[in-house]
């Protein structure tokens, strides 16, 4: 993996039961495949890595785990170019909460995108996210 590849990263699962079970798991699921699939056939290559035990998330493990990929740049800051990232207008409290502790550690542009929930099935009711890609590509 070079620095011009990409790193979809699944958000960390509250019902660890079910998130221990590939079947009924969801992290990996909803919008990152096809934000995936989409981004390969856009030419970038991505990665998907499933983080180890993300109901009990651990910084080491979580760490080892990016080792893995060329993430070798001192802070994500120097990284990329730009920053963004986005919220839904009906976003749950305590998503609004970590979207002002993410833009407070690393600055960038919010974007506010209409009835998308919680970035989940439930909330956006379709596996695709296409607001997302255009951000990404239009990069």
């Amino acid at each position: 993996m070079s620095n011009n590849d990409g790193l979809v990263i699944h958000g960390c699962p509250f019902n660890t039961e079910q998130a221990m079970d590939p079947v009924t798991r969801t992290y990996d699921k909803h919008w990152l495949p096809w934000l995936k699939r989409q981004l390969i056939a856009n030419g970038l290559p991505t990665a998907a890595p499933l983080m180890p035990d993300p109901w009990a998330p651990d910084y080491q493990k979580f760490k080892e785990e990016f080792e893995k990929y060329k993430v070798d740049n001192p802070t994500i800051k120097e990284w990329i170019n730009k920053i963004i990232i986005s919220t839904s207008d009906n976003e749950r409290p305590d998503g609004k909460v970590s979207l002002l502790i993410y833009q407070q550690a690393l600055g960038g542009e919010v974007i506010e995108l209409k009835q998308r929930g919680h970035y989940i099935f439930k909330d956006m009711g379709t596996e695709e996210f296409p607001e997302l890609l255009q951000v990404i590509l239009s990069q």
